[in-house]
């Protein structure tokens, strides 16, 4: 299976875009450019590529990717909630998400308390 490749360029082509915010932002924000307070990093998976298999490939190419996703479980840390094309990623088949050129995969940290 081809590698996920990261461009820094996003004028290059149709990409992948992941979107880190919050905590995420700052503590990834050497993996790609920062855009106020949000972290982008242009990636070309080849289309079609499910979003476990892409996210895997970025944490065994870099374990910063650790704080994304947890590859030995295959599954995202409780504290991660993520967003494809501004909907819901369990709304559209989960991990198992088809990704396409174009395609903007958020990732949100995950927010609790209240009194």
């Amino acid at each position: 299976m081809a590698t996920a490749r990261s461009d820094e360029t996003p004028a290059a082509g149709p990409s992948v875009t992941l979107e880190l915010r919050g905590v995420l932002a700052e503590r990834l924000a050497g993996l790609g450019q920062r855009r106020g307070t949000r972290t982008l990093i242009q990636l070309r998976p080849p289309p079609g590529t499910a979003v476990a298999d892409l996210l895997a490939q970025l944490v065994e190419a870099d374990a910063r990717y650790g704080l994304l996703f947890d590859a030995a479980a295959r599954r995202l840390p409780e504290h991660v909630e993520v967003v494809l094309n501004d909907r819901v990623l369990d709304l559209q088949g989960g991990l198992a998400a088809r990704l396409q050129p174009g395609d903007v995969l958020t990732f949100l940290p995950a927010h609790a308390g209240g009194r």
